[in-house]
């Protein structure tokens, strides 16, 4: 038996997991450009591998919420910017 969430909500496709993923990680590479930081540095920063960064920026890694928001205040945004143009 499978558990069920509570509430109206559905489970993403594949796809849109995808797209989810890819939108987030283009969205912290936007970001981290911006401040002129390598992904060293911002690795670094958050406490986190080079090279999980390089697979949360390519999308196909999902970061905790605590990577998060280690990653927003990095960056010097809130958390919910990382999530622009996701719906």
């Amino acid at each position: 038996m499978t558990a069920r969430k509570a509430g109206n909500h559905r489970n993403l496709s594949p796809g849109e997991t995808r797209a989810v993923r890819r939108t987030l990680g283009n969205n912290i590479r936007r970001l981290r450009r911006r401040r002129h930081y390598t992904m060293e540095d911002l690795s670094h920063i958050v406490g986190i591998h080079v090279t999980f960064l390089g697979h949360i920026e390519l999308g196909t890694k999902s970061p905790s919420i605590f990577t998060l928001v280690r990653l927003a205040r990095a960056l010097e945004v809130t958390p919910a910017s990382l999530f622009r143009h996701i719906r």
